[in-house]
């Protein structure tokens, strides 16, 4: 896997299967603060969590998503590589804070008929 700093392009499916998952819930206003969940060690600059949730569609179609993170964020749906961005202090104008709000970004997702795997990769 990528190092802890670097934005996840690519899912290594060897490395990633053998990943245990948690059902987390998410706050009222539909947020994971992933820091609650998962703590690095104190020597640690940065770590990576991933987020996967199930999307099940009757029939293909497209659908939207908005999304905050922090600080750099990697969006995958079926395997596939469909958003990467960077949220940092300063990463947007010197004035930026890289504050996370729900709806810091967007894409469009088009989900197959049946299951579709949305994988989220945060550093």
């Amino acid at each position: 896997m990528p190092g802890d700093g670097d934005p996840v392009l690519v899912l290594d499916r060897d490395a990633f299967d053998v990943l245990t998952w948690d059902v987390l819930g998410t706050d009222p206003a539909g947020r994971i603060n992933f820091a609650e969940y998962r703590a690095f060690p104190p020597e640690a600059r940065q770590g990576r969590v991933y987020a996967r949730v199930l999307l099940h569609s009757d029939a293909p179609t497209t659908v939207k998503l908005s999304f905050g993170f922090s600080d750099q964020g990697s969006v995958f749906l079926n395997g596939e590589l469909r958003f990467t961005g960077n949220n940092t202090y300063r990463s947007r104008s010197l004035r930026y804070l890289g504050v996370m709000t729900l709806d810091n970004d967007a894409l469009y997702l088009p989900l197959l008929e049946g299951e579709n795997e949305l994988v989220v990769a945060v550093t």
